[in-house]
C-alpha cells in the first residue's frame, strides 16, 4: 500500500509486539514504549541471566515486560536501502532504491531523503491495479490534494509530521518556525545515530 510497506511511515514501521511470560508478563498488559528491532537479542539475552555485549546498539526492554520500567527509548531510528535486490539505473524509483533514515520519538518523526528526485512508487504493489488506479486519478486532477502532493509531488529532503494530529503522515512541518526545536532535537538524535552506524550517508544539516 502507498505510505506503507517498505516506507519509513509508521504503517511501514509499526510492527505489534506480542509476548507471553507466565509468572513475569501480567496479562492483558499493554505498554506504547518504543521498541526497535535491535532490541530483542539484548532482551533474550538478559532474560534468559547471560550478558549483554557493551558492543551491542539495542536496549532491553525486559524491564517493559514486568512492568518494572515504563519506557527504555526515546525514540527509535529507521532506515531504507535497496529492495528486492534489483539493479539501479536511470528511472529507478523508491520501489527498488531509496536512500532514505528516520527517527521518531513518542510524538513526532523526521525522515531524511537523501535521494529526492527518485520518483515515488510502493514497494511490491506498484503495478497493481490500485496503484494504477490511483494515477489515472492523479492525471484527472480527482485526488484529494493531500494524496496528491504526498504520491505525486516533488519529495523534500525533509519530512517531519505530528502523529498526534496527523497520523497518516501527509502534512510535512519541516520548516516551521514553531517547530524548529522539535527537529533540530530529532536531527540531533539522526545524527547521532548514524555516527554510532558508520553510516556512509551525509549526515542531515542541524538548520
Amino acid at each position: 500500500f502507498p505510505h506503507g510497506k517498505g516506507t519509513l511511515y509508521d504503517p511501514g514501521l509499526h510492527v505489534p509486539c506480542i509476548a507471553r511470560w507466565p509468572g513475569v508478563i501480567q496479562p492483558g498488559r499493554t505498554s506504547p514504549a518504543l521498541l526497535s528491532g535491535e532490541d530483542l537479542t539484548p532482551t533474550l539475552l538478559e532474560a534468559a541471566g547471560l550478558p549483554v555485549p557493551d558492543s551491542m546498539s539495542g536496549i532491553s526492554f525486559r524491564g517493559l515486560l514486568d512492568g518494572s520500567r515504563e519506557k527504555t527509548r526515546d525514540f527509535i531510528c529507521a532506515a531504507r536501502l535497496t529492495h528486492g535486490g534489483r539493479p539501479f539505473k536511470e528511472g529507478t524509483t523508491t520501489h527498488t532504491f531509496d536512500l532514505s533514515r528516520a527517527v521518531r520519538d513518542a510524538r513526532y518523526k523526521l525522515i531524511y531523503n537523501c535521494t529526492p528526485h527518485m520518483r515515488y512508487s510502493p514497494v511490491d504493489s506498484y503495478v497493481d491495479r490500485g496503484w494504477i488506479e490511483m494515477g489515472e486519478e492523479h492525471y484527472w486532477g480527482r485526488l484529494p490534494a493531500a494524496m496528491d502532493k504526498a504520491y505525486y509531488g516533488p519529495r523534500p529532503v525533509m519530512e517531519l509530521y505530528d502523529l498526534e494530529s496527523d497520523p497518516a503522515e501527509f502534512h510535512n512541518l519541516a520548516g516551521r518556525p514553531e517547530l524548529a526545536g522539535v527537529q533540530r532535537r530529532l536531527t540531533v538524535a539522526m545524527q547521532e545515530k548514524m555516527i554510532l552506524d558508520w553510516d556512509f550517508l551525509p549526515l542531515p544539516l542541524n538548520e
